[in-house]
């Protein structure tokens, strides 16, 4: 997939790491295609405290219900990108 107006990959534009633990909630089919190639030491993971959350939600009520869980998971630090 294109990089875009920039020149740089998605995963560059949403901050992504090394190092970096990321969920993902409601993702797309292709997120991985979109996303280029991260760096290999990002980390997807399920559970557990993260780094950054990237969700896609169609209806505010959705990420309304969705947001208090994503608050409870994020690291001091981290980040949340709704998409």
């Amino acid at each position: 997939m294109s990089a875009g107006y920039s020149g740089k990959p998605l995963w560059q534009k949403l901050g992504f790491k090394e190092g970096l633990r990321v969920v993902t909630f409601g993702a797309p089919n292709e997120y991985d295609a979109m996303l280029g190639a991260a760096p290999p030491a990002v980390r997807y993971v399920r559970g557990g405290e993260v780094d950054a959350v990237h969700a896609f939600v169609v209806k505010r009520s959705d990420l309304s219900k969705k947001l208090p869980s994503f608050k409870k998971r994020i690291a001091p630090a981290g980040m949340i990108w709704i998409s």
